[in-house]
């Protein structure tokens, strides 16, 4: 999936000790096939996120997950067969992004992709003025946050994205499953048993 911005499996991770869990069968929360696909993916992409600046994920990143939680995208019936975008930084600083959208050729036609893929580019790229200036405010002192370039976004069929393609332009981690310390509610583990 690109974004799960309105599909978030918990708002909160709760840590207790083991000692503490029912001796009882596990239940399965992950109720439907595509729910646990999508779990299933985000946990393969856990430890092998790509790289991207700071900057970047702060305007690009939530220009497109702003772009994303729109009702005209999370309603798409293409929207189910889109797999993460890849992107590329490109010019001499490094600002100019081309993006490329991975779909299911099978199950999404060319124009319909084609179609998302323009409306994508044209909300992003209208919300990314808005994104940049939000981080430029929330920056520390001395970081920058450059004024990148939101240059194309290419639909790409499943059958024609090729491994070179995969590895120029890696993929773009738009979900939040991923939490904060701020985001940890109840009982930390004792100190002494995380040895």
């Amino acid at each position: 999936m690109i974004g799960l911005e309105g599909d978030r499996l918990q708002t909160h991770r709760l840590q207790f000790e083991k000692s503490l869990i029912p001796d009882r069968e596990a239940v399965q929360l992950l109720m439907t096939p595509e729910r646990q696909r999508t779990f299933a993916a985000w946990l393969g992409r856990r430890s092998t996120r790509a790289p991207w600046p700071n900057d970047f994920e702060a305007t690009i990143g939530a220009a497109l997950r702003a772009t994303l939680a729109r009702k005209r995208f999370a309603g798409d019936p293409a929207y189910p067969h889109i797999h993460p975008l890849r992107g590329i930084l490109a010019g001499v600083d490094q600002t100019d992004v081309h993006l490329l959208l991975p779909y299911d050729e099978t199950a999404v036609a060319s124009e319909a992709a084609r179609v998302f893929a323009d409306d994508l580019l044209k909300f992003t790229r209208a919300r990314l003025a808005k994104e940049t200036e939000k981080a430029r405010a929330r920056a520390e002192s001395g970081q920058e946050v450059r004024a990148f370039r939101l240059v194309a976004l290419r639909p790409v069929r499943l059958d024609q994205l090729t491994l070179r393609a995969m590895l120029a332009a890696p993929p773009l981690n738009l979900e939040h499953f991923t939490y904060t310390a701020t985001g940890i509610v109840g009982v930390e583990p004792h100190a002494e048993l995380e040895q």
